[in-house]
Order: structure tokens, then sequence, then C-alpha cells
């Protein structure tokens, strides 16, 4: 009997870690449906940071419902935030790739309380909690390892994923929880990624969690070489 309990909790635990990873996957593919259609309708086409903002808001709707991702009280629901990095990437001569800007998205601050307070950072350097590489001519693969893309071509990355770090609090002020208890399993810690390359990968205390990548080329006009403002 206890050998079967602990295999019921294991199925449990590897069944919600692959249901977080297809969440992710999902918000991913969803910004980028809004990215591609919410400015459509005006003259000028380009997306804003406000853009992104609403854009993360919907589509993490799936994992924060209702107001569930904005910080509350003294802390935050679910005790993780949401933390979306959208990538610029232009094709080079030569066959090699730079990534020209990312622009991160979260909540995990005490000002974030609604879509328009989220709070966001341009980044110009490889953030410890991507899988993207950022860097100047570069072999696509090494930027991202299904990334394909032509000399003079745009693409966009749209990568999703949970943060969390060991000094995040709940809606009562606590804070101290692990990654098992925050992400709801019984045996198995989810897998904390780091990027090594990241400027504060050194830190253990943080990192993301069921990162998911979608790479896609933007309509004409969205985007250019100047991050969204």
């Amino acid at each position: 009997m206890p050998m079967l309990i602990i295999l019921l909790f294991y199925i449990h635990d590897l069944v919600r870690i692959k249901r977080y990873y297809s969440q992710t996957e999902f918000v991913a593919q969803q910004m980028v449906n809004i990215i591609q259609n919410i400015s459509q309708n005006r003259e000028n086409k380009r997306i804003t940071t406000n853009d992104l903002k609403h854009a993360m808001t919907l589509a993490y709707q799936t994992i924060y419902p209702g107001t569930t991702m904005f910080w509350q009280e003294q802390g935050l629901y679910f005790v993780n935030n949401p933390h979306p990095i959208i990538y610029y990437v232009k094709g080079n001569d030569g066959g090699t790739a730079t990534t020209v800007w990312g622009k991160t998205l979260w909540t995990g601050d005490y000002r974030a309380v609604s879509p328009t307070k989220i709070r966001t950072g341009t980044e110009t350097t490889t953030h410890d909690a991507s899988l993207i590489n950022m860097g100047t001519d570069l072999q696509p693969s090494q930027i991202y390892p299904t990334l394909k893309i032509q000399p003079g071509e745009v693409k966009i990355i749209v990568e999703a994923f949970i943060f969390f770090k060991t000094g995040l609090k709940d809606i009562n002020g606590k804070s101290g929880y692990t990654p098992r208890e925050v992400f709801g399993c019984h045996l198995v810690s989810p897998k904390l990624w780091q990027n090594e390359n990241g400027r504060l990968a050194d830190d253990k205390t943080r990192g993301a969690f069921f990162n998911s990548v979608v790479i896609f080329t933007p309509k004409p006009g969205l985007f250019d070489e100047t991050p969204p403002e």
C-alpha cells in the first residue's frame, strides 16, 4: 500500500508538470495571435508596450484566472508570476543572426496591480530565466535550437514561462515556499531553468519554470529595431 500511494503521487506530479508545459505553450501561441491582430485596425500598426501588457493579461488567463496574476494585499495569489519575454531577431548576411532586443513583462512587484501597471524592461543581454541567447552575429541555433532565419528577415520570438523565487510572498505576506509546494506537487520538484549566460545565473533562489517558445514572422509595421514604448 505505501508503494502504491507513492506511485500515485508520482503520477499525479508528472501529469501536473506536463499540464503546466501545455499551458505555457498555449499562452505563447495566444500571445502571438493577439500581437499579430491587436493593432490591425489602427493607422499606426506599431505594437506598443501597452499592447504587450494586454496581450500578456489575456493569454495568461488560463493559468491565472481573473486578477490572480497581479499583486494582491501583501503578495501574490499563487506565489509565482507570469513573465513572458518578446524578442526581435534579425537575419544577417553570412547566415548569422542578431537578437536586437528583448522585452520583458512581469507582475512579481507590489506596483503591478492591474494590466496597465505590469512591470516591463528592455533586455540587450541574455536573461537568466530565458531559453533564448542574446548576441550579435550568432548562428541561429545558438539563439534558439529551432530558429531558422534568412538574411534580412525578421523573426519575433515569444517565450512564455512562470517565474518563481524563494522570496516571493503569498497574499498574507508569508514567504519561504519551495517550487514543489508552489506548483502543487507531492514528490517531484519541477525543474528550475537558469541560463548560464544570464547576468543572475549564480542566484539559485530564482528562475523560470515550464518555458515554452513560439517563433513567428510579424505582420508588416508591427515591430522595428527600436523596442516598443
